[in-house]
């Protein structure tokens, strides 16, 4: 009989909270820009401020990428260490939503090391992200030329 991890109740509460708290806030958040959008490009085409804006979205939207795949990026790592150190699946002392069974020795590692190649992989994605956004601010820039 597999050894199993129940779920934690308080920390699946917690989690439905947090997937609604972030509906509440994205879902409104879109219909305002949509219902917006023709005075958000309005302000984006005023003459003269045009670049300079059009620079500016484009840098908060590649910020704000950029936050996610590093915290994505931290988080993997952090955890894949944490399953690689105990040889176990889930990690002691980690809470889980739904009940799992335990994974030990080489399915344990397995998953730890497809954790850090999920790591590696988000911080390809940040650097490219980084890359190809500082290359259209600068294409952005020539069009102003």
């Amino acid at each position: 009989m597999p050894e199993i991890q129940r779920a934690d109740p308080q920390a699946r509460r917690k989690t439905i909270i947090l997937i609604l708290v972030m509906m509440v806030v994205f879902f409104p958040t879109l219909y305002w820009a949509n219902s917006h959008i023709e005075s958000i490009e309005e302000w984006v085409a005023q003459p003269g401020e045009t670049i300079r804006r059009a620079k500016l979205i484009l840098s908060v939207l590649i910020a704000l990428g950029a936050i996610f795949l590093l915290a994505i990026s931290i988080f993997t790592f952090g955890f894949a260490s944490a399953i690689l150190r105990s040889d176990r699946f889930p990690p002691p002392k980690i809470k889980v939503v739904k009940d799992i069974r335990i994974r030990r020795g080489i399915a344990a590692r397995n998953i730890g090391r497809l954790m850090q190649a999920l790591g590696i992989a988000s911080l390809l994605f940040l650097i490219a992200l980084i890359l190809v956004g500082w290359t259209l601010i600068q294409e952005v820039d020539q069009m102003a030329i």
